[in-house]
């Protein structure tokens, strides 16, 4: 019987001792749903196209994308923190064809893509400066992320001035695309009530994408990539 009081006042004391850690270590951990649109920017260092001086030029483009995921985050002090998690991402990269003329005259260019979908695991450290009362914060800082691709697809499609539209089943780019990506980020967190926090961070990411162009086989590259993270932060 005495065993059995001394292992209850040991539990007893166990969960006297360990609850605070327990409170303190749940008001550090906290958990993000996050929603994303992102613009990649190609460029294509050199074109080919210009030896042959037919008019044809190409250029790079914009490619839009979005994404959406969960993020635990740890505070490691007072106001540094590192974030991961999994994120699911749809990637576009665009270069154009210019100057395209057909024998009824109309002038015409040939838009090329190349698409991602991917999951994204990042690793962030950043920083977060509080404000009016701890009621808005700017958060700061820098990130890594591992690209694992589920899919990927090239295509292309003429677009003629007339407003008529074909898809080419060969012109396409070759697309070498990274697995890693760096970034900086910033942006604000507000606290909305005692239950979750809004904010809004943008970024700028650097991934090392290789393409080589359709027909004139110009060598280009993701010159940067830009975009807006929404974050639902919940406590």
């Amino acid at each position: 019987m005495n065993f059995y009081r001394t292992l209850t006042y040991f539990i007893l004391l166990s969960i006297l001792i360990s609850g605070p850690k327990y409170l303190e270590a749940q008001k550090r951990f906290s958990i993000s749903l996050l929603g994303n649109l992102e613009a990649s920017f190609m460029n294509i260092g050199h074109s080919n196209a210009e030896v042959y001086n037919s008019g044809i030029y190409e250029k790079g483009g914009i490619g839009l994308g979005y994404a959406f995921g969960i993020q635990p985050q740890l505070l490691i002090s007072k106001r540094v923190f590192v974030r991961s998690g999994l994120n699911l991402e749809h990637s576009t990269y665009k270069s154009l064809m210019k100057g395209l003329r057909f024998i009824d005259g109309n002038d015409s260019k040939i838009v090329l893509k190349n698409t991602s979908y991917t999951i994204g695991i990042p690793l962030e450290l950043g920083r977060n400066s509080s404000i009016k009362n701890d009621k808005l914060s700017l958060n700061y800082g820098i990130g890594f992320i591992y690209n694992y691709f589920i899919s990927k697809k090239a295509s292309g499609k003429i677009k003629g001035s007339s407003g008529e539209n074909s898809n080419l089943k060969q012109t396409k780019n070759i697309a070498d695309l990274s697995i890693f990506s760096a970034y900086i980020f910033y942006g604000f967190l507000k606290n909305v009530s005692n239950k979750f926090d809004l904010g809004i961070e943008s970024y700028l990411k650097y991934t090392p994408n290789k393409f080589t162009t359709a027909i004139y086989e110009s060598t280009a590259k993701t010159l940067f990539e830009s975009g807006i993270n929404f974050r639902l932060k919940l406590k």
